[in-house]
């Protein structure tokens, strides 16, 4: 029999301040109980399983339980686990979330249901810098209804937030270490709050602080073979060799080796008051601040024509500063059971700054050269003397409004005329006002003497305003007991301003009307079919918009303009899938997706013949909506128990991803996959529970299949081993967790492949690469290290 425990446990709740943690997202105080206290949280011992989709439109939400056991680190830590999220970031890295394995836009991300900024110009969000210890939930909405953002092609991810309103009072803190095998160091992390409310619960309130190391190690080796040595991929990829006393690097070819760290620290602070006039009417306000210092290192050397010829010494000394603050408010009234008003506004700043030095040892200057071991061992080439050899920065300040109301409506009295069980109206406006002014810079040193800054080869300073005037309108139609169909439509408009060092200032505007439908049918208690519709879309990146003109891209005497003129490449999709609830508490999900998108973003050769234009030897190149891609597949998810074969202590989760897509690739003239996509997602999972000592652990592995990308010139092919998690934990008394994890348990690695194309200019690597003449092979593994992590949870 499954049995429950009250623990008095950490959960830090609330508002363990992010750079998003008190962003609007509509989420009001909720009563958290009256005789409630912080040391009262209820923690089942039964396995914990995903929620049961309420909404019409296709949705998968799991619960922080879901999460917690394994400790995950940060947001991305944790979306690994969920169905059809691909990472094809850096090894140890889950940055930007790919949903349907898209990515660089095609997915986005909402905090509490709101889009938010990030450093990038492609709309996508960061969530390695969310601390995991923040989320409430994560939500998969695989077709979005007509209240929230359109930008999802490949579908949305809603990360909701605790809100330490809705916890009961108390004083939470939490203590990790974590142990990293690489440099077997300890690195740590941890959290306090406070929240409190007035006796009669009226007014609620939380003061947090979190501060968290993450760190992420990496060696990489790679290889570079002639394509007149080697006939194939293949052939070069079986020459390929991880350690130096195997390598067959010969005349023309090279090997690098390259030791590259991470390191971060993360201190945020955030607090949230709200106030309870009465039964119908709530206001409550947020703030957040959180700071970021970066360092990411590399240092490496090149060996050209044998793996002792030493060619290069060379680092990368990169340092990331990123300041978030914010405040919102929200108030909801409602005029008893048929109608309900909410005003929400926020204000937040994102200040980003990338200060990148690059520095080099010429080889016949040192007596003595490093080796490979002399890297591995020091961990970088700082004992060599290296020189400063130009330095870059890179800044970014986008400041954002945005003001929304919206009004929802019970309108019993069409149900009646139509036999409806019911009928509810939503509509609503925002607008949301951007500003974004980026500088890019660089300065070249002369015998260590840095030169005064110029902006960066075909300028690198703008500003960009973008004003969004989006309304929204949906209508719930619950046609009987089992039947519910969802109607709704979204208008987007959009102004952008753009202005810069090098090009006059352009005004253009967009407009989208983006159409859903989502119906829902039970067949029993146990069993729901849905079939949903919508129209998606994804805008152009800043960087594809903005019309610099960037010197020898993409290669030498090229050049490539930026296109203001790009339209918003749209889609059309459409999701059918079963849902069915299992004994136990279980649920199983199977799902079939199509996404066909119109206007792809590709950059092309622009010019017919370089010898046009003296003052471009070369060819012209840019950014053009060009052809279609198709997207689809089938998802499969299970999350159970196994009361039915008498195991009620024992938990099963899986979930596989298979996916297919095809786009028209004019620098390659056939038709290719959509770029960074992988073939499959899949997860499993087990825990186990052991109710009689107040223990539990388990197991849980994430693997993705191969991908394949088409550049410029270049064919770039990826596949990443599988990741293994465990955990143990134990519960003391009624205040104290313990728990034990591992991540990376099997040390894994990616590896990467390129099938590069040359020429003298751009049109000949072209023509190359459709004729298939490879001129190099790149082989390239990646591996960090496992990490190991105890975490003390207690509360007061």
């Amino acid at each position: 029999m499954l049995t429950t425990r009250k623990l008095r446990t950490v959960l830090l709740g609330g508002c363990v301040a992010a750079p998003i943690a008190c962003l609007p997202g509509g989420a009001l105080a909720q009563d958290a109980g009256g005789d409630a206290n912080a040391d009262e949280i209820i923690v089942t011992g039964q396995v914990i399983t995903r929620n049961r989709t309420t909404s019409v439109n296709p949705e998968l939400t799991y619960d922080r339980e879901f999460f917690e056991k394994y400790e995950p680190i940060s947001v991305g830590d944790a979306l690994k686990r969920t169905p059809g999220v691909a990472f094809t970031s850096d090894i140890g890295e889950y940055d930007a979330p790919q949903l349907r394995g898209l990515g660089s836009g095609f997915t986005q991300t909402l905090i509490n249901g709101r889009p938010v900024p990030g450093a990038g110009g492609d709309r996508s969000v960061l969530v390695d810098r969310i601390p995991a210890e923040l989320v409430e939930r994560i939500e998969i909405i695989r077709s979005p209804s007509a209240d929230i953002d359109s930008q999802g092609v490949g579908g949305t991810i809603n990360i909701i937030l605790k809100d330490g309103a809705s916890l009961p009072p108390g004083v939470v803190g939490r203590a990790s270490a974590l142990y990293y095998n690489f440099d077997e160091k300890v690195r740590g992390a941890g959290a306090l709050g406070y929240i409190g409310r007035s006796e009669d619960e009226k007014l609620t309130f939380a003061l947090t602080a979190n501060i968290q190391q993450r760190y992420n190690p990496k060696l990489t080796v790679e290889e570079v073979f002639s394509g007149d040595n080697y006939s194939s991929l293949q052939a070069a990829t079986d020459a390929f060799s991880y350690d130096s006393a195997g390598s067959v690097v010969g005349d023309g070819e090279e090997r690098a080796v390259q030791f590259d760290t991470r390191d971060n620290l993360d201190i945020s602070f955030n607090g949230d008051v709200s106030y309870r006039f009465d039964d119908d009417s709530e206001f409550s306000m947020r703030g957040f601040l959180i700071k970021t210092d970066r360092d990411e290192r590399e240092d490496g050397l090149v060996f050209e024509d044998s793996p002792t010829g030493l060619d290069t010494i060379e680092a990368q000394d990169t340092k990331f500063k990123q300041l978030n603050f914010g405040v919102d408010t929200v108030y909801v009234k409602r005029f008893g059971d048929d109608t309900e008003i909410e005003f929400g506004g926020q204000y937040s700043q994102f200040d980003n700054t990338e200060t990148t030095i690059e520095l080099e040892v010429d080889p016949d200057d040192l007596a003595v050269l490093p080796t490979e071991a002399d890297l591995l061992n020091d961990l970088s080439i700082s004992g060599f003397g290296p020189e400063p050899t130009e330095i870059e920065i890179f800044d970014t300040l986008d400041k954002e409004i945005q003001a929304d109301a919206k009004i929802t409506q019970n309108m019993a009295g069409i149900a009646n005329a139509l036999g409806f069980v019911s009928v509810e109206a939503k509509a609503g406006f925002q607008g949301k006002f951007r500003k974004r002014d980026s500088s890019l810079q660089v300065a070249e040193y002369d015998d260590g003497v840095q030169e005064p800054f110029e902006p960066a080869a075909g300028g690198g300073v703008f500003n960009l305003k973008e004003n969004r005037y989006d309304g929204f309108i949906t209508v719930e139609w619950v046609l009987s007991d089992r039947a519910s169909l969802e109607t709704g439509a979204r208008l987007e408009h959009t102004v952008t301003k753009e202005s810069g060092d090098l090009f006059e200032p352009l005004t253009l505007t967009d407009t989208q009307l983006n159409p859903s439908a989502h119906f829902q049918y039970d067949l029993n208690d146990w069993a729901s079919f849905r079939a949903s519709f919508a129209k998606t879309v994804r805008r152009p990146s800043f960087e594809q918009r903005i019309p610099f003109e960037d010197i020898d891209e993409p290669e030498d005497d090229d050049v490539t303009a930026g296109n203001p003129f790009l339209v918003t490449e749209t889609s059309m999709g459409l999701d059918v899938g079963f849902e069915f609830q299992l004994p136990g508490r279980g649920i199983m999900g199977v799902n079939a997706f199509y996404r066909d998108i119109d206007d792809l973003i590709q950059l092309v050769q622009v010019d017919g013949d370089p010898d046009d234009d003296p003052m471009t030897p070369g060819g012209l190149y840019s950014f053009r909506n060009t052809g279609k891609a198709e997207v689809y597949g089938f998802e499969f998810d299970l999350s159970t128990s196994l009361a039915a074969i008498g195991m009620p202590d024992t938990g099963l989760f899986a979930n596989y991803t298979r996916l297919y897509s095809e786009r028209f690739d004019p620098n390659f003239d056939r038709d290719v996959r959509v770029n960074q996509q992988p073939t499959y997602v899949y997860n499993i999972g087990l825990t186990q529970s052991i109710p009689s000592v107040d223990m539990s652990f388990g197991a849980s592995y994430q693997k993705q299949g191969k991908y394949t990308s088409h550049f410029f010139g270049e064919i770039e092919r990826g596949n990443t081993d599988g990741n293994l998690e465990l955990f143990v934990e134990k519960r003391f008394d009624e205040s104290v967790v313990l728990r034990l994890s591992g991540n990376n348990v099997l040390d894994a690695s990616t590896f990467q492949t390129e099938e590069n194309f040359d020429g003298d200019n751009g049109a000949e690597i072209i023509a190359n690469a459709i004729a298939g003449n490879v001129d190099g092979y790149e082989i390239e593994r990646e591996q960090s290290t496992p990490v190991v992590q105890l975490t003390l949870r207690v509360a007061l």
